[in-house]
């Protein structure tokens, strides 16, 4: 079948499918959205799971009746502690699989921006006409951070693994999702540019009336404002550390505007105490939803002809 006659599958994945090698699935399964690569498996109740390559071997877990059928993350998970968002930590424990804690996480697709998330902190402004990303969009710039060659090459950012994100079945009055019109307008004509780039039959289609979750791979540890907190490092330290992840980021092309220390989480090692490796608390990146990329990045990728073909590299940093 020629590219331009494909379309996207509208029946579940079959077992034997689901057994195959992400690459091996069938080509009407497969879906890209902002350059990262999806295995969009449509269930019977009208919703959509798109499985990105570090999810596919959790399909298990990462299956609604897993954990979305009757509000089972809310029931069974915990809600994160201080977060603003809807964010829950699940013990996911499907039969004939081994246990593992995800992080499920609603959308706040064109929600609008609490006037100042930063804190307390100098260093991290006030969020000024601010959007958060669309789900798909947030996975791809994600992924562009987890992978980017930009910046010194012994530079790696630590973040969340992006496993998965589903479109819930139902439609939902417009109050109650709590969107701005304008704002969904915007991710929209965002998407809709994103996927140009796709078969027509392929196309990813923002649905204002449906909720959006992301689902990640749980980080453990503790994270650096609650370590302060239990006299783990000093308020200095912890000023340091804020100045220093900011600055990583920037040293990759990238940039969150809401990045303060409940957003960095720290290994703890046997003793209690925080891990360091030569000298430096170890760090995991967890919270992505307003990620953007530098104006700086920018130029390198507009100016590199290679990656002007890659449509992972299309300007989506601000709406």
């Amino acid at each position: 079948m020629s590219q331009s006659a494909l379309v996207k599958a509208e029946t579940p994945l079959t077992p034997e499918q689901e057994d195959l090698p992400f690459a091996e699935v069938p080509d009407a399964y497969h879906i890209t959205a902002f350059g990262a690569p999806y295995i969009r498996n449509p269930d019977p109740q009208g919703g959509f799971l798109y499985v990105t390559r570090w999810g596919w071997h959790r399909l298990a877990h990462l299956r609604p009746e897993n954990w979305f059928e009757g509000r089972s993350f809310v029931k069974q998970g915990t809600r994160l502690r201080g977060s603003t968002g809807t964010v829950y930590q699940y013990p996911s424990r499907p039969e004939g699989a081994s246990p593992m804690d995800l992080l499920i996480k609603v959308s706040r697709l064109a929600e609008e921006v609490p006037g100042k998330l930063a804190g307390d902190h100098p260093e991290l402004k006030p969020l000024q006409d601010a959007r958060f990303n669309n789900p798909f969009a947030e996975f791809g710039l994600l992924e562009d951070l987890r992978s980017s060659t930009f910046g010194p090459p012994d530079l790696h950012i630590r973040t969340k693994r992006p496993l998965a994100i589903y479109c819930a079945p139902r439609d939902l009055p417009a109050w109650q999702l709590g969107r701005k019109k304008s704002d969904f307008t915007a991710h929209f004509k965002q998407m809709t540019h994103d996927q140009q780039q796709m078969p027509e039959g392929m196309r990813i289609i923002l649905m204002e009336r449906r909720q959006y979750f992301m689902i990640f791979a749980w980080v453990p540890g503790m994270d650096a404002q609650e370590a302060f907190e239990r006299g783990l490092m000093e308020e200095a330290e912890l000023h340091h550390l804020s100045e220093r992840v900011n600055r990583d980021l920037a040293r990759k092309g990238f940039k969150i505007l809401d990045n303060k220390p409940k957003h960095f989480i720290l290994r703890v090692g046997r003793d209690g105490k925080l891990i360091r490796h030569h000298g430096e608390l170890m760090y995991v990146q967890i919270d992505s939803e307003l990620l953007q990329r530098t104006a700086e990045y920018q130029t390198h990728l507009h100016s590199n002809a290679e990656h002007k073909r890659n449509p992972l590299y299309n300007e989506y940093s601000r709406l």
